[in-house]
């Protein structure tokens, strides 16, 4: 009697698999952590956001007369002004300390919605305001990884140079551990 062989069992190959659900893997994990993150600010295709100026007409209308004086009209096309050197993802704000001294603070590129930092602050400032407040030095800057991490911004501390403004500057630089810049 002949016996007939059957033909061997193959083993099945796994690397295959490994091939194919690795990057699969890897893909679908990327997915989970952008729904997580959520999308990132980015400036929009049209360009850098610009501020709109309060129209302004000078020019007189048919009812001023002398007797008579009316309030202008403003009938002019609203103005877009930009910032030198672009428009900067950052808050700007004011605090005083215990002692009655002012300090600034700019909470540069922030990754929490809202005024994060500056929600507590007395007053807040748009870039443009912020670079007009006479005398104002950056004292120090919250730049270590654990302060970037705490703060969920780049936070930069200044003072307007009054004597007050720059204890009060120094106090905060002191009390983050950041050296005071004179």
């Amino acid at each position: 009697m002949s016996e007939q062989q059957s033909p061997p069992k193959q083993k099945r190959r796994r690397w295959p698999w490994i091939v194919i659900g690795v990057p699969i893997a890897i893909l679908a994990f990327l997915v989970i952590l952008g729904l997580i993150v959520g999308p990132q600010d980015k400036p929009s295709a049209d360009g850098p956001i610009a501020t709109t100026a309060p129209p302004v007409d000078t020019a007189p209308t048919a009812s001023s007369t002398a007797d008579d004086p009316a309030p202008p009209r403003s009938t002019a096309a609203p103005v877009e002004t930009e910032p030198p050197g672009g428009r900067m993802n950052a808050l700007f704000c004011k605090f005083t300390t215990y002692e009655g001294g002012p300090y600034y603070v700019q909470v540069f590129n922030p990754t929490v919605p809202g005024e994060g930092m500056c929600t507590a602050s007395e007053q807040s400032y748009t870039q443009e305001e912020f670079g007009d407040i006479p005398g104002l030095k950056r004292r120090c800057s919250l730049d270590r990884s654990e302060q970037i991490a705490q703060k969920k911004a780049i936070v930069s501390i200044y003072s307007d140079g009054t004597p007050e403004s720059v204890q009060a500057a120094r106090l905060m630089c002191n009390n983050t551990k950041n050296a005071f810049t004179e």
